[in-house]
C-alpha cells in the first residue's frame, strides 16, 4: 500500500522531510484509503483463508491415512475391498 501511496500522492514524501519554525518535524497528513488499496487487503486476506483452509484439510487427510496405516500394521490379513479382518474370524 505504500507504493500506491507515493504513486497517488507524492506530496507526502515531501511533507516528511519538512520541519517547522522550532524545527520539528510538520505532520503528515492521513493517508486517504483508495479503492486500490481496499482491494490489494481483500485479496491477501482472501489468499489467506484459502491456505488455512488448505492445510487444515491436509491435515485431516493426513491424520486418516495414519489411522489406515495403523489399522494395516496390526492386521495379519486384508480382505478385498482393504479392510482388516479380526483376527477372531481367520
Amino acid at each position: 500500500m505504500q507504493k500506491i501511496e507515493e504513486k497517488t500522492h507524492p506530496e507526502y514524501l515531501e511533507d516528511a522531510l519538512k520541519a517547522d519554525d522550532q524545527g520539528k518535524a510538520v505532520p503528515i497528513p492521513a493517508p486517504v484509503i483508495t479503492e486500490e488499496m481496499a482491494e490489494v487487503v481483500k485479496d491477501r486476506h482472501g489468499y489467506e483463508q484459502d491456505k488455512v483452509r488448505e492445510s487444515e484439510e491436509n491435515e485431516g487427510k493426513d491424520k486418516e491415512l495414519k489411522e489406515s496405516k495403523e489399522q494395516l500394521k496390526h492386521a495379519r490379513r486384508i480382505d478385498k475391498s482393504g479392510q482388516p479382518i479380526p483376527l477372531e474370524q481367520q
